[in-house]
């Protein structure tokens, strides 16, 4: 799991149509992300149930992991190779049970206490460090983290910690040297050339990847 964290690629479809969407998708994943996750607010069960069916037929052809958010459900019913979890979620322990010792959970934490939990599990975990720095994509979280506190939860967690939270290519390279195994992207993929910049995020973590 662990070079699949490098280039998370977090979907914001927004009102674009779903097949250019997808020719978007495509691109980005050939210019280099490893992982994608399909992260929707807006719409119901039944949509982002036919929006991931058409993204895992992407993801298989490219041999990357399809991870959803939240809903455990659909990540069973279309055996998505995993989810990405919130503290308002179901319990990590409840989705362990339904997904199965192999599937990948994703863990975003708010605060140390909540490391701490994460740290008794064992398995395949990572840990979302959200947000990292102020975003105008995810304006849900609770902490803004910066660089010392995600060298904070590197140094205390053990599993893979991910940074997420206005990544992009000015950046990146101090976040990889503060510990990250890897980055989740919206904005810095979404707003330029999905090939051109996927890959020169993935150069720049590959230049830090300890």
């Amino acid at each position: 799991m662990k070079n699949n964290l490098k280039l998370c690629l977090i979907t914001h479809q927004q009102e674009q149509d779903l097949f250019q969407y997808l020719e978007f998708i495509s691109k980005a994943i050939l210019g280099g992300v490893t992982m994608l996750q399909l992260r929707d607010k807006s719409k119901s069960l039944e949509e982002l149930k036919f929006i991931a069916i058409e993204l895992q037929k992407i993801t298989q052809r490219h041999n990357i992991p399809l991870i959803i958010n939240d809903h455990v459900q659909l990540a069973l019913e279309i055996d998505a190779d995993g989810v990405h979890l919130g503290k308002d979620d179901i319990p990590i322990s409840v989705a362990r049970s339904l997904l199965g010792p192999t599937k990948i959970i994703g863990i975003s934490i708010d605060n140390i206490e909540d490391l701490d939990k994460a740290n008794i599990l064992e398995g395949n975990y990572y840990i979302a460090v959200s947000s990292v720095f102020r975003s105008d994509t995810k304006l849900d979280c609770s902490k803004i983290w910066g660089l010392k506190g995600l060298q904070q939860i590197v140094s205390r967690s053990i599993h893979p910690v991910v940074a997420i939270g206005n990544i992009n290519q000015t950046n990146v390279k101090d976040v990889m040297k503060h510990g990250a195994k890897g980055v989740a992207i919206i904005s810095a993929i979404h707003n330029n050339n999905p090939y051109e910049s996927a890959q020169a995020i993935l150069s720049l973590v590959e230049k830090e990847y300890v």
